[in-house]
């Protein structure tokens, strides 16, 4: 077999901005250009894992599994670095076209990083599955290996692979206000599309999935199965953070998932009205936050608000920065992890262990 060369995309190579080019259309490309980098370096990894799991025996079965895991997935990973690195080259051209004509701010949580303190360290993004056929994908950010505290970030309705990055973004963000809590860098977190969230069928069927804890049981399974393994190779402590949605599969999840912390946020309802009859494993702790305004929060679709009086959780405090109004009905359940939430905050609390909540 020849060996397989890859040319990789070097800082020269990358496309140049030029003043009065149109911004938007910088992020974009800046944004496709990102996507491909998951999906060049999680295409190998299916197919590797896919071989490994196949009926296919004997020795070229053996020796074409190797090559994929030895060659392949290297190569792969040096491409996905390289295309990141030409997205980040994009997006500083667009942020500084931004201030160079006046603009202020960007749509792209990526572009609104290359403006933080030279100080917070550079976090890694690295696909651990991506599987277009079947609509999942995990990405992990910061080092996992050597992480003190892994956070997994599991979203709720209508969450495809198209938002994947922006699930990333927000499981950076939490790891970013976590650490400074902490005074640390000891954090880590997986973005885990890990499971079929409801939506994306048409309004009725979509009403029917979300109606329904199906889609959360199934989702918990495959999350018990992920952090057993994760725990097999990573001595960290584990927070499950369940968003929307996601708090049911978290909660369904921390039934035979003993010692670790739960936090749902905007939760619909977990389907009990106490936590005592959600029968959570040995040493897990449930903690609970809602905005005000949030709609799905009040909706009880699932029954109780796990962040009210009287439902056992430690509530964590729902709360703007100083100077800030509260998030209004149209913002306020995708407000939990946005950079400039004191909420975000008080979630960062609790993860770096400070647990700044009391028990209702």
């Amino acid at each position: 077999m020849s060996p397989i060369v890859l040319s990789p995309l070097m800082r020269d190579d990358r496309p140049q901005m030029k003043l009065g080019c149109d911004v938007d259309l910088l992020e974009n490309i800046a944004r496709e250009i990102d996507r491909a980098a998951m999906l060049i370096e999680g295409d190998v990894l299916s197919l590797a894992t896919g071989l490994e799991g196949s009926a296919w025996r004997g020795q070229d079965r053996e020796s074409t599994v190797a090559r994929v895991r030895q060659e392949l997935l290297p190569l792969s990973r040096a491409a996905a670095s390289s295309l990141r690195g030409a997205a980040d080259e994009l997006s500083a051209q667009a942020l500084a076209q931004r201030a160079h004509s006046g603009g202020h701010g960007t749509a792209w949580p990526r572009v609104a990083m290359l403006g933080r303190p030279a100080d917070e360290r550079e976090l890694s993004r690295r696909v651990l599955t991506l599987d277009d056929a079947a609509g999942l994908g995990v990405v992990a950010i910061g080092d996992i290996g050597s992480a003190e505290r892994i956070v997994v970030l599991v979203p709720g309705l209508g969450t495809d692979l198209h938002d994947l990055p922006r699930l990333a973004d927000d499981a950076e963000a939490i790891v970013r206000a976590t650490d400074r809590r902490a005074g640390d860098s000891g954090t880590a977190a997986i973005a885990w599309l890990g499971y079929d969230a409801p939506g994306g069928h048409g309004i009725w069927r979509t009403l029917a999935e979300v109606l329904t804890t199906v889609r959360a049981r199934s989702g918990a399974r495959s999350l018990v199965t992920f952090v057993e393994s994760l725990r097999r190779t990573h001595d960290a402590s584990v927070v499950l953070v369940g968003h929307s949605y996601g708090s049911l599969v978290v909660a369904h999840a921390a039934r035979r998932t003993p010692d670790v912390d739960v936090i749902v946020a905007g939760s619909p309802g977990l389907g009990v009205n106490h936590v005592r009859e959600l029968d959570l494993a040995t040493g897990v702790r449930l903690f609970a936050v809602a905005e005000p305004a949030d709609l799905v929060a009040s909706s009880g679709w699932f029954g109780r608000d796990p962040s009210e009086a009287g439902f056992g959780a430690h509530v964590i405090e729902a709360r703007p920065r100083s100077g800030a109004e509260s998030p209004g009905v149209l913002d306020a359940h995708s407000y939990y992890f946005d950079e400039h939430s004191g909420t975000l905050d008080a979630i960062a609390e609790v993860i770096a262990g400070a647990r700044v909540t009391r028990t209702r």
